[in-house]
């Protein structure tokens, strides 16, 4: 009877280790995303590669390579044709072309925790009493192009929002408020990387 659920064990065993070597990779193309604002609070060589660590810890079966194609810059212009998006795919190699910005944009505002007036609103350097705490929003408008490099059809071509907030005693203008808004612009990659996820296994004719 053990000689039977061994066998069955590693039955079982092969056939899990068979589904995952079977299970298809997606393979992007991707121009780096262009960063734009008033605020840039993290180079695109930083931004990208986050990106590329959050697609690899949410989707180890999707996979970007980075490459340079200057003709993007007019395509939020003008949608390029198929046929350029399917032969520029064939020599890449990939399934998938993806291109696109975003637009960040910061907040800041101080609050006062404590003291004799409980919890109130402060702008930025204004004194009180209590433990003073500001909340820092990062924002950005991603307008992400994805398209499909076997039937060139367009798989997304719309912005959507993605932001992130967190709290700090750093005062403004300080290098940790400067890193906390760098770290916050990084994590917005998460909300990016799961759309490029979603598209990438999006099928065209289910």
């Amino acid at each position: 009877m053990l000689h039977w659920i061994r066998i069955s064990l590693s039955i079982l065993l092969l056939l899990g280790l068979q589904a995952r070597a079977q299970t298809p990779k997606i393979r992007y193309a991707m121009v780096p995303m262009q960063l734009k604002g008033d605020v840039l609070p993290v180079s695109q060589a930083d931004f990208m590669q986050r990106l590329q660590d959050e697609v690899k810890k949410q989707s180890p079966d999707v996979t970007i390579t980075l490459v340079d194609l200057p003709q993007t810059k007019n395509w939020d212009m003008l949608a390029p044709e198929p046929g350029e998006v399917q032969a520029i795919c064939r020599r890449l190699g990939v399934d998938r072309l993806a291109w696109g910005s975003v637009r960040f944009k910061t907040d800041s505002r101080g609050m006062r925790q404590g003291g004799n007036s409980g919890v109130g609103d402060l702008y930025p350097g204004q004194s009180g009493a209590g433990t003073f705490q500001y909340i820092v929003t990062m924002a950005g408008a991603a307008d992400l192009h994805v398209v499909d490099g076997q039937t060139g059809k367009v798989l997304l071509d719309e912005p959507f929002a993605i932001f992130r907030s967190e709290s700090t005693n750093a005062a403004e203008g300080t290098d940790r408020f400067d890193d906390l808004q760098k770290e916050l612009a990084l994590h917005c990659s998460a909300d990016l990387a799961a759309e490029i996820i979603t598209q990438g296994k999006k099928r065209m004719n289910p």
